[in-house]
């Protein structure tokens, strides 16, 4: 029974991970506020009871709808946005402990499937569905490697060192190896320490943690949790303040103020520098390079229209972002030209204009 259970969960993170498509109304349930109805409710007293009944059955998505809605009445309203917010963070909440879950179940059969197909690899070398498989595989260890490690890590923060061990130990099972062996070394030693304070403190009190306190992976401190070692206070500081880098990060990017956003992965890097900020800086690329893009043909607008000036403007600030585009120095450099012939042109007309003063 035991092994059929374990076939099970292998099949199905095996589907996960192979991007099975299944039914989009199952997987996918959509909002169940119509947008006529939705636009039909004029009193906000009645949205907000509305949205909180929602809340309490996680229907994140109508709680949204329903508080978007009172805004629209009352946009001036603080106390709806606070609202609206709150229910935003909540639903952010339940979609982190999901997938915090989804990633453990992928993390307890990961290791085990790799060894399989990599014995399936070698048996049938030429089996291109294998080879597959086993590539899809690899490449998704060092994701869940990354997430095992901040799993620990949060562990420590909320106080759950049998859950931080549990994600380090699916960690070193992994073929991924990461160099960052000194750290992972200290997260290690941090969860012994804390689990000896820990026993002692649950014998004591004789209290279970909850199944939400368990999966909660979202790093929590207080002045109780941040008393166990000094190294434990490295840990669970660091965490909460990358966190807040990466939230500022995000709002940087988000109102494209990319300068800060540069600033703060500088500012994560030299703090932190065991982090990996790769997406972080892919992230913060692409957006560079669509809005350049956008603010490149804006300018170009407003050449062709006969308005060199501002689109100088608008061009110029941008080689603070990208100082080696070609094309938007291109961009500046003709419209400095043409800038300069038309000053030219202006001054050689006031010269024939008023001939007794180039006399």
């Amino acid at each position: 029974m035991k092994k059929q259970i374990a076939s099970c969960c292998i099949l199905a993170v095996s589907l996960i991970m192979a991007g099975c498509q299944l039914n989009k109304g199952i997987l996918l349930p959509s909002v169940s506020i119509p947008p006529a109805k939705l636009a039909q409710i004029n009193d906000v007293e009645e949205l907000k009871e509305k949205a909180e009944q929602a809340i309490q059955q996680q229907q994140w998505s109508d709680a949204l709808a329903y508080y978007q809605r009172a805004k629209t009445l009352q946009p001036d309203d603080k106390t709806l946005q606070k609202a609206y917010q709150n229910t935003l963070n909540q639903r952010n909440i339940h979609i982190t402990k999901l997938k915090n879950r989804l990633y453990l179940l992928q993390a307890s059969v990961l290791s085990d499937e790799i060894k399989l197909l990599q014995g399936m690899a070698a048996a049938d070398p030429n089996n291109p569905t294998v080879r597959a498989k086993l590539q899809q595989a690899m490449s998704k260890q060092g994701e869940l490697h990354r997430f095992l490690v901040e799993c620990a890590e949060a562990a420590i923060a909320v106080a759950r060192p049998q859950r931080g061990k549990e994600c380090l130990e699916m960690a070193n099972k992994l073929p991924y190896k990461s160099a960052d062996t000194e750290h992972l070394a200290l997260i290690n030693n941090t969860l012994d320490e804390l689990a000896k304070t820990h026993k002692s403190t649950t014998v004591a009190s004789n209290k279970k943690p909850s199944d939400d306190e368990e999966n909660n992976l979202i790093p929590v401190t207080n002045n109780q949790t941040l008393n166990h070692s000094n190294d434990y206070k490295i840990l669970a500081l660091t965490k909460v303040k990358r966190i807040e880098l990466f939230e500022k990060f995000n709002e940087a990017v988000q109102h494209q103020q990319f300068k800060e956003a540069q600033q703060l992965l500088k500012e994560i890097q030299e703090s932190q520098p065991y982090y990996r900020t790769r997406k972080q800086h892919n992230q913060l690329k692409q957006a560079i390079n669509v809005y350049v893009k956008k603010q490149t043909q804006k300018g170009i607008e407003l050449y062709s229209t006969g308005n060199p000036e501002g689109a100088l403007a608008i061009w110029q600030p941008l080689t603070e972002l990208t100082p080696h585009n070609e094309e938007l120095n291109n961009h500046i450099s003709r419209a400095k030209r043409f800038i300069s012939k038309l000053n030219q042109l202006q001054e050689n007309e006031n010269a024939n204009s008023n001939p007794t003063k180039t006399q």
